[in-house]
């Protein structure tokens, strides 16, 4: 196992970096109230955009490319673990996309309007999850079985998110979250085994997570990802973000959750959701 090197700092970089820093200080100010020190989230906004630059700049005007790396837990989207609220982490979500679209040379907000397209955009992505809810089924009841995994997402090149592990085409890495925002990305190492070893502490294997991310690829769904009560939700190709939409299978017995303006931990704020099967809600995010 070896650290990763970080990329090289050009005037590019520290230029969206200060612009970046420059937008979350008033939500830096007031978490550091809070105990966290102002100059330590400072340094981790600053080291979570400069993990982020390098691969955006690599996708610079490939548009399908950055749309796939900005998707839910996907390479460029910022994970935000320890927010002061959930408008607060959309606030830091959305700025780290301004930031990433900057380098990337691409504005992000269109497609973000062009996902939020209206009531007849919503009915037609839950009509076409409802046409393959046993498939979709099929990839939960898979996801379920891998009980230490977190999350597990589909990545540009091939690539996927299983948990800490990630693969982006090319090298295995482990990563990890910074201290005080629990921001991803942040730091990585890279592994000598395809994350043989972490996949083991998490009870499961490679060909089992990568068997289950091509069937997530054929059904269109980028992300399986746990919810704290227990439900799993499935996140349709196109998502943004924090802007989704997808099926929440919910444990049975556990009631659903407030589809009506309910704020999320992660960012995500719920607008609009309905039952399309026994403990399956079809739900959208923004």
């Amino acid at each position: 196992m070896s650290t990763s090197p970080h990329a090289a700092r050009c005037p590019r970089h520290l230029v969206l970096i200060a612009a970046f820093l420059t937008l979350v200080s008033p939500q830096v100010t007031r978490v550091a109230s809070q105990g966290i020190p102002q100059s330590q989230l400072e340094a981790e906004f600053r080291e979570a955009a400069q993990a982020a630059i390098p691969i955006a700049e690599s996708l610079a005007g490939n548009a399908p490319a950055f749309l796939e790396a900005v998707q839910p837990y996907g390479p460029l989207d910022l994970i935000v673990l320890h927010a002061t609220s959930g408008a607060h982490a959309s606030q830091l979500r959305s700025f780290f996309l301004g930031v990433v679209g900057g380098a990337a040379r691409i504005d992000p907000a269109p497609f973000a309007n062009q996902w939020h397209c209206g009531p007849q955009c919503a009915v037609a992505r839950r009509d076409s999850l409802v046409q393959r809810l046993s498939e979709v089924q099929n990839l939960v009841d898979r996801f379920r079985l891998i009980s230490g995994v977190d999350v597990i997402a589909t990545w540009p090149a091939n690539g996927y998110r299983a948990g800490r592990v990630t693969y982006d085409g090319h090298t295995w890495r482990l990563s990890s979250s910074s201290p005080g925002m629990g921001f991803m990305p942040w730091r990585t190492v890279t592994v000598t085994d395809s994350g043989a070893t972490e996949f083991r502490t998490l009870g499961t294997d490679r060909r089992v997570v990568e068997a289950l991310v091509a069937a997530m690829r054929s059904a269109r769904i980028v992300a399986l990802a746990r919810e704290p009560s227990g439900g799993i939700r499935a996140v349709l190709h196109g998502a943004i973000s924090d802007n989704e939409a997808g099926l929440l299978f919910m444990t049975p017995g556990v009631a659903p959750p407030s589809f009506q303006g309910l704020e999320l931990p992660d960012g995500r704020k719920y607008v609009g959701g309905e039952k399309v099967a026994s403990e399956v809600y079809f739900y959208v995010t923004t």
